[in-house]
């Protein structure tokens, strides 16, 4: 009985052990390329959440032991507007959305009822599901040029690939190469914008002459002076 005890206590640590090491991991990705990418895009509230479980039986000395352990979180959705959707959303329900029970497995989960988001996700085993490797920002904290970009124009620019380096020298001169050449890129310094001016205010739009180019707003200069002050300031 001892024995059995212990090994119990062994398996259980084990998987608190696993669930403690594995850690969600996501390639960086321009807000352009999650809407490009994604099966949907919506704007959405939630009226409350389900967590779902999962049970794993497993055999220890002759005796079945089972682990319940949550896998999922279904939201109930309230969604106002559609701003993207594929034929693989049109058929699933529009009412849940899914994501993994767990921060560490890229789940969403602290997302507030009553509260609008832009969310963008993909259907996969025929739910309609996102994570934090998406792109799911209040819609309170999505800037105007964004607002417009997710209903007018980043649809109409989707062959034009965001493209990540490293800094921002680096970007520039790949953008005068990618100007020059007529290529859809764009090189976006995502380890050299902490303030988050290219992912807050730009997109990377088709130009008449062929090719793609940074359309930047005001905001966006802004947002990069004020990032230089603020280096300037640092001891």
């Amino acid at each position: 009985m001892e024995t059995t005890t212990f090994m119990l206590w062994v398996f259980l640590g084990l998987n608190a052990l696993i669930d403690t090491v594995l850690s969600c991991s996501c390639m960086p990705a321009h807000p352009q390329e999650h809407f490009c990418n994604a099966d949907f895009v919506i704007k959405a509230k939630f009226k409350g959440k389900k967590l779902l479980y999962s049970k794993n039986i497993n055999e220890v000395e002759g005796h079945n032991i089972t682990h319940r352990f949550p896998t999922e979180i279904m939201y109930h959705t309230r969604i106002s507007k559609v701003y993207k959707e594929t034929e693989a959303y049109n058929g699933v329900s529009h009412t849940s959305l899914y994501t993994a029970a767990e921060g560490a497995a890229c789940g969403v989960t602290d997302l507030k009822e009553q509260t609008k988001y832009l969310i963008s996700g993909n259907v996969v085993g025929g739910k309609a599901r996102t994570g934090t490797c998406e792109w799911v920002q209040e819609w309170n904290k999505v800037h105007v040029r964004y607002r417009k970009g997710v209903q007018f124009i980043m649809e109409k620019h989707c062959d034009c690939k965001v493209v990540p380096c490293f800094d921002k020298e680096t970007c520039d001169k790949l953008n005068k190469e990618y100007k020059k050449g007529k290529e859809n890129q764009c090189a976006w310094p995502f380890l050299d914008d902490p303030t988050n001016c290219y992912s807050t205010y730009a997109m990377c739009q088709k130009r008449k002459e062929g090719g793609c180019q940074w359309t930047r707003p005001k905001a966006w200069r802004t947002c990069l002076q004020k990032a230089k002050e603020d280096r300037l300031k640092e001891p």
